[in-house]
């Protein structure tokens, strides 16, 4: 449990950073490699966990 002198950490501001390697792929080409290959993927498929511990399809996500 927090004491009365503790720092709130919810009232901290933080910057935030991207990392990458200097010498690694263009974000450009990484994001068209990407795109490719969603493009490439066929339709989501759904599965929920069946009584009998196995996995079973469905024809939509079991959230609205």
């Amino acid at each position: 449990m927090p004491e009365p002198g503790d720092v709130d950490a919810e009232n901290i501001g933080l910057h935030g950073f991207r990392v990458r390697d200097p010498n690694g792929p263009d974000p450009a080409e990484k994001a068209a490699e990407l795109r490719r290959a969603v493009e490439a993927m066929g339709p989501p498929q759904f599965c929920t966990m069946g009584p009998d511990g196995l996995l079973a399809e469905r024809d939509r996500p079991w959230f609205p």
